[in-house]
C-alpha cells in the first residue's frame, strides 16, 4: 500500500472540547502530503461535504461499539438506510438503527445516487427511540465544521 503521510495538526470545535456537545463530536485532522499527493488522492476518497446531507437521503454508518470498558477488537457496527429530519434540532435519525456507548463521533456517509457515495457527511450522536422505534441521530456537519476544516487545512501551508 502507498504510503499516504502523517498527521500534522488537529483541530476539535469548541462545541465539543468546551461544552462536550455531542452533536459536534468531530475532529479534523490535517495529513502532510506525500510525494506532493493529498490523502485523498492517495486513497481514492472523495472530500467531506458540509451541504449534502438532508432528509430521506440514504446513509451509512460504522463505528465502534460498546467500548465503555475499554477497546477489544471487534468488527465495527455499522447500519445503512434513510434519514429523517428530527423536529426541534438539525440532526437527522436513521430509524432501525441502534447506536450503543461508544459510538459518538462515528462516521456517517452519503449512499443515495443523488451525489458520490461514500462521501462522509456528519458523525453519529446519539441514540434516542422516536415513534418508528429506535434510531441513530446524527448530525450533519455543518457551518461549525466547516470552520474548523477550513481552519485545520490553512495550517502549514
Amino acid at each position: 500500500m502507498e504510503k499516504a503521510g502523517r498527521a500534522d495538526t488537529y483541530q476539535v470545535p469548541p462545541e465539543w472540547s468546551v461544552r462536550e456537545d455531542d452533536s459536534h463530536d468531530v475532529g479534523f485532522v490535517k495529513v502532510i502530503r506525500h510525494a506532493g499527493r493529498s490523502l485523498e488522492a492517495v486513497t481514492n476518497a472523495p472530500r467531506a461535504d458540509f451541504t449534502l446531507a438532508k432528509s430521506s437521503l440514504h446513509y451509512f454508518s460504522l463505528a465502534y461499539a460498546n467500548i465503555a470498558s475499554g477497546y477489544s477488537p471487534r468488527p465495527l457496527a455499522t447500519c445503512v438506510g434513510p434519514a429523517y429530519s428530527m423536529r426541534a434540532e438539525r440532526s437527522l435519525a436513521m430509524v432501525g438503527c441502534i447506536a450503543s456507548p461508544g459510538m459518538s463521533g462515528g462516521a456517517v456517509y452519503h449512499v443515495s445516487s443523488t451525489a458520490p457515495k461514500g462521501t462522509q457527511v456528519g458523525v453519529i450522536s446519539r441514540a434516542l427511540e422516536t415513534v418508528n422505534g429506535p434510531a441513530t441521530a446524527f448530525t450533519p456537519f455543518g457551518d461549525v465544521e466547516l470552520l474548523v476544516f477550513r481552519l485545520v487545512d490553512s495550517f502549514h501551508r
